[in-house]
């Protein structure tokens, strides 16, 4: 078990592998979300903030940037910041993405609806740097629609000349990574 997992655990977040659905999410971010330096992150769907505060408590470097519908997060750390609106509204998602210009991971952890997902990814996908992650969790709830999700992100970064991107898609989460490259690792495959 990753120490991310333990504190995601001890937080009570559901990407962790003890509270609520348990999505054990947390083994595969461990990877991917450097523990130190200066890391930019934004998850869409914050709720009561247990994400947030172990995102805070793995990287207090990190910059960590959380859009809820619900205004009962409030900013819990100098580096925690929270927006209040839906991500079905695109000038919303445009204003908090440009205050911090690029994200190295965005989360869609969202309302898992195909219509708001897709409108957070064509808004927001400009925003990730190369290199960099955008990652849609929950494909498992049904008005998610995963095999259209999968096809319609596919089908957007595919026709782009600036980036050759690739999509994973296993289970309950579809990432996608931005890079110049041909091809890039598959070790991730393992921690779905």
């Amino acid at each position: 078990m990753t120490r991310l997992t333990e504190l995601a655990n001890e937080l009570m977040c559901d990407k962790g592998t003890q509270h609520f659905e348990a999505h054990g999410y947390t083994e595969f971010y461990a990877h991917l979300v450097p523990e130190h330096g200066a890391f930019d992150l934004l998850e869409i769907g914050v709720k009561y903030g247990s994400s947030l505060w172990m995102w805070n408590h793995w990287n207090k470097e990190m910059k960590v940037y959380g859009i809820d519908i619900e205004p009962l997060c409030c900013p819990l750390h100098p580096n925690v910041s929270v927006s209040v609106g839906s991500q079905s509204d695109y000038a919303f998602l445009k204003s908090t993405a440009d205050q911090a210009k690029a994200f190295d991971v965005i989360i869609d952890d969202g309302s898992h609806r195909y219509s708001d997902i897709m409108t957070s990814f064509i808004t927001l996908w400009p925003y990730v740097r190369y290199g960099g992650y955008y990652i849609i969790e929950d494909l498992h709830a049904p008005h998610a629609r995963a095999k259209h999700v999968t096809q319609d992100v596919h089908n957007r970064i595919s026709h782009n000349d600036h980036w050759a991107s690739r999509t994973l898609f296993k289970g309950k989460m579809l990432v996608v990574r931005k890079t110049r490259l041909a091809h890039w690792p598959l070790y991730v495959k393992s921690f779905f």
